[in-house]
């Protein structure tokens, strides 16, 4: 029984290269780079693909179209998306209720209020350095999450 582990290695999709996953530093430095910039370049022809389509489907009217051999393509419609100010809104519908023109029903469906809590992490550390019960309840309520991590790379 052999203890050698196995040659790690990927593909490059762009060049179809085997790159080792044991190459020295400045080599993975290097391929990670030209993926990002390739990554970039593929982002940039992808926009301007997608906004030639978009143009298409505009200039003909529709929002989709039925492409032989390739599907159907489709994109959102060129309205502007609306939103309002929901306490303003909810503050000007409740005028309608007061009067019988409108039910709360009718105002609850249309804005809905929500109360949300922010977490300011510098406070709770400040709680947590007081100890006892209260540093007790922050440290029973504290839920873990792995970082998002990630190589950044800055050209020299």
């Amino acid at each position: 029984m052999s203890t050698e582990l196995a040659p790690r290695f990927v593909i490059q999709p762009a060049t179809g290269e085997q790159l080792s996953l044991d190459a020295p530093d400045d080599q993975l430095a290097l391929a990670l780079d030209s993926i990002r910039t390739l990554e970039g370049q593929l982002r940039d022809v992808k926009s301007a693909i997608g906004a030639e389509l978009i143009a298409r489907l505009d200039l003909a009217a529709k929002w989709s179209r039925d492409i032989p051999g390739v599907g159907k393509i489709s994109a959102p419609s060129s309205a502007p998306d609306e939103s309002w100010p929901a306490a303003e809104l909810r503050e000007g519908l409740l005028a309608f209720v007061d009067v019988g023109s409108l039910t709360i029903e009718a105002v609850d469906a249309a804005v809905e209020q929500e109360i949300a809590y922010k977490l300011h992490k510098t406070g709770v550390n400040a709680l947590r350095k007081r100890g006892g019960p209260i540093a007790e309840l922050i440290a029973a309520l504290r839920v873990e999450s792995p970082p998002r991590r990630y190589v950044s790379f800055t050209r020299s």
